[in-house]
């Protein structure tokens, strides 16, 4: 007579525990990542929200008297934020940029390391993508 058959192991526990680490991991990269591009957002809106033209046959448009575009390039456009707000401008907004980017990118990013090993599991990934 045999003993009694060993309890099944709890695969779920460290599965749990590798998704928390690759969310904290995708959650602490979506939060540099923003960090890092942050003055490019603030520029990028910056020059989409500027009314008067800047560019071609609608520059030579202005009436007399009007003013022409704040920002006309991008290092003047550092440098007039810089100046009027300090270098904490470029940076503005970032934190409600954080709340957006930090809970996607580590979603995304739990997401995408199970999705692989799921596939590892089932045996569906390729085996160029092991390599």
């Amino acid at each position: 007579m045999g003993g009694s058959p060993a309890p099944p192991q709890d695969t779920q526990k460290p599965r749990k525990k590798r998704a928390a680490f690759d969310a904290a991991a995708g959650a602490v990269s979506g939060c540099i990542a923003r960090f890092a591009v942050g003055p490019l957002d603030v520029l990028k809106i910056r020059f989409q929200v500027q009314i008067e033209p800047h560019r071609g046959r609608h520059a030579a448009a202005l009436l007399p008297g009007q003013v022409g575009p704040k920002y006309t390039g991008l290092i003047q456009a550092v440098r007039t934020i810089v100046r009027e707000e300090g270098i904490q401008g470029l940076w503005r907004g970032t934190l409600a940029g954080q709340l957006l980017y930090v809970p996607y990118a580590a979603i995304q990013f739990a997401t995408l390391q199970q999705c692989n090993a799921a596939a590892a599991r089932l045996q569906l990934r390729d085996s160029r993508a092991a390599a």
